[in-house]
């Protein structure tokens, strides 16, 4: 009678065992796919960000700052446009820092001017995210220009 016991407790032991592993398995499994999402993603709110700003009429990683804001684009004036919004504008890009063009630098643009006093702290995803006017007292010849590394 005690065997028989000791051999039904070892027996729901195992199965437990058992169970227990394949759990582990599927936990596995199920965090190797929450990494590969949050991956994914990322990569894609990364591309999200960088198709809101483009550089305009300069060379493969300078131009006139270009920015989309509420599906519009337009461009941004160089009042109070600093080293902390250029380097925003470059992360947002994928490269690492800026350096600010303004007086229209790179031209001036026709589209409507979207952003003036821009106010980045620099560690915003993106310079739609920093403190910036949407009216402005600006002319194209003060659209800002910026130049990543």
């Amino acid at each position: 009678m005690v065997d028989q016991l000791l051999l039904k407790t070892f027996e729901e032991k195992n199965k437990l065992e058992i169970e227990l592993s394949n759990l582990r398995r599927h936990v596995d499994h199920l965090h190797r796919d929450l990494v590969h999402l949050e991956k994914l993603f990322k990569s894609i709110l990364i591309q999200s960000k960088k198709h809101m700003v483009r550089l305009v009429g300069g060379g493969f990683m300078s131009g006139r700052l270009e920015v989309k804001i509420d599906g519009e684009w337009g461009t941004v004036c160089d009042d109070y446009f600093g080293t902390d919004d250029a380097n925003v504008v470059c992360k947002q890009l994928g490269y690492s820092s800026g350096v600010v063009r303004d007086q229209a630098y790179y031209g001036m643009g026709s589209l409507k001017i979207l952003m003036d006093d821009v106010a980045c702290l620099g560690s915003e995803l993106a310079i739609q995210n920093c403190r910036y006017k949407r009216e402005h007292d600006c002319s194209h010849s003060e659209d800002v220009g910026v130049i990543c590394s």
